[in-house]
């Protein structure tokens, strides 16, 4: 699975670095994207985070803490995937365009053996380089649903 969603980013940016700005397809691409993203948090995979992740990334936590792309990196031990019974996803991600900027809406979802907490989120995604970079992520967690 490693594998094929790495080949879907590879083709996906490198696609991309033939264009000056986002193409046609620019919605579908950053909604892999996110989804490589978050398959990069689960795997640990540093490569395609380091990739994904803008250098000036800063994402708020719904505790009101502030993490850095170095942080967020280091948190991925490469090699210990996270638990396979555990899964991140979004739901009802909208996408907004402003050229050459970004702007996704949705919930995120986080399911572990601990139980499910559910999210609302923001993304600021820029083009940059012939692909979409994320620069900022804004988590607010919602209230467990009873």
């Amino acid at each position: 699975m490693r594998q094929l969603v790495a080949l879907l980013f590879l083709a996906l940016t490198g696609c991309a670095t033939s264009r000056s700005g986002p193409g046609p397809n620019a919605e579908a691409e950053l909604r892999a994207t996110e989804r490589a993203w978050l398959h990069a948090y689960d795997t640990h995979d540093v490569e395609a985070m380091a990739s994904i992740v803008a250098a000036e990334f800063e994402i708020v936590y719904g505790n009101g803490s502030v993490v850095d792309k170095a942080t967020t990196i280091s948190w991925l031990t490469p090699g210990e995937p996270d638990d396979p019974a555990t899964r991140q996803y979004t739901e009802n991600t909208h996408v907004r365009l402003y050229g050459s900027v970004a702007i996704l809406t949705g919930i995120y979802v986080s399911e572990s053996p601990q139980g499910t907490n559910r999210s609302r989120y923001t993304d600021t995604w820029i083009w940059r380089d012939g692909r979409w970079q994320v620069v900022a992520s804004h988590l607010t967690r919602l209230p467990d649903e009873e």
